[in-house]
């Protein structure tokens, strides 16, 4: 396959911007468990098999639109998978109708978790309402942030997700809880810093870029993970056209994972070139999960931090103590930090002067840090 001039120094790049750290953030590696299962590296994972079809490519062409197509894969992933369920056809979903919101201005890109709050708080259209490119099948920065489509019928027509939390991997550099991310939630959107002439435009294996290399920061859908000789990969199908070859034509169900898409090995995790990757995950109803039983005589020792969205033991004791002071009801001890237990941690905080009130309730009760388990421990910290 021909090289493709598509990535073109000192102009093409940074389309993924570095989100700035936000405490409102939920990881994703709480909700993983206190011991997540073992990633099956040998048999992979590829979203396109759940599918039953392949995803087309997308070309993001001169644009830095690549959040947008990231995102855009990401949600039509979701969807389809719904639409399979009920045995209707989708169309793709418009990489500019996500674009134009939430770029940063001309040429700088977008940040992965305002897609990601769009997705959940607007939503997504399709192609055929909003096209990501012009009629001749080209597009371009100024065409896509540009925002004459918008009109208050169309934002009715838009598709929540609804049932879903937006989440961020902590620890982007653990390779298998990127792929268990992948599986359990059909794909990670994540950022990627790389530089030209290692493959990108070009081949199915980029490398890291080199010391003193002019870098950029890239959006990518990760929709599949596997093993061959080279090593562990995770695999997109990135969004600057058909660049990897397929020597056995077009996808099939069944074909190793990864087949015709690109891969990161993990070189890319070690030397920390992943940032922001984000996922959804299904929001969970802690009224209808079975409560444990109020011990006798409670006593802990609580550690920073607990996080919203988080389901293991530490939970279940912070949900004890809640009960243990009255602000939280003894069926709600669950191990699963939901709305209920949030709006509870909230009334303690403020109630025993935790933090200023406008961080306290900007925070929605969402975060246990070193401040809340200090005043916990104050009432329930084992003496030794």
């Amino acid at each position: 396959m021909q090289k493709q001039n598509i990535l073109v120094d000192e102009l093409f790049g940074h389309g993924a911007s570095v989100d700035s750290p936000d405490g409102r953030d939920y990881p994703y590696d709480d909700v993983a468990g206190e011991a997540p299962v073992a990633v099956d590296w040998k048999n992979g994972f590829d979203i396109r098999n759940i599918l039953r079809c392949d995803i087309p490519i997308k070309n993001q062409m001169r644009s830095w639109s690549c959040v947008g197509q990231g995102a855009s894969y990401y949600e039509w992933v979701l969807l389809k998978r719904a639409a399979n369920t009920a045995g209707i056809e989708l169309d793709p979903i418009s990489a500019k109708a996500i674009y134009s919101q939430i770029n940063l201005g001309y040429g700088q890109g977008a940040s992965i978790r305002d897609a990601f709050l769009l997705g959940l708080n607007w939503g997504a259209l399709h192609e055929k309402q909003v096209p990501s490119s012009w009629p001749d099948g080209t597009t371009d920065e100024e065409f896509m942030i540009d925002k004459s489509w918008k009109t208050a019928a169309l934002d009715a027509l838009a598709k929540l997700l609804q049932g879903k939390d937006a989440r961020l991997i902590q620890a982007n550099d653990n390779m298998d809880l990127f792929a268990l991310a992948i599986a359990n939630n059909f794909g990670v959107v994540g950022g990627v810093i790389g530089s030209n002439g290692h493959g990108w435009g070009y081949g199915d294996d980029p490398t890291p870029p080199n010391p003193g290399d002019n870098t950029w920061g890239h959006c990518l859908y990760f929709g599949a993970f596997g093993i061959d000789e080279q090593g562990k990969f995770i695999a997109s199908p990135n969004s600057w056209g058909q660049v990897v070859e397929r020597p056995q034509g077009a996808w099939q169900p069944g074909y190793a994972p990864g087949y015709g898409w690109q891969k990161l090995r993990a070189d890319y995790f070690t030397r920390a070139l992943q940032f922001n990757p984000w996922t959804y995950t299904e929001k969970i109803d802690e009224q209808k999960l079975t409560p444990i039983p109020v011990p006798t005589d409670f006593v802990h020792t609580f550690s920073p931090s607990i996080y919203y969205g988080s389901k293991n033991s530490e939970v279940a004791a912070l949900q004890t103590a809640l009960v243990v002071q009255h602000y939280l009801d003894p069926q709600y001890i669950t191990g699963y930090y939901g709305p209920l237990t949030a709006a509870a941690v909230l009334k303690f905080q403020l109630a025993n002067n935790v933090d200023v009130v406008s961080v306290l309730e900007s925070l929605r009760g969402r975060v246990v840090g070193p401040k809340t388990t200090a005043a916990l421990n104050l009432f329930f910290k084992q003496q030794i």
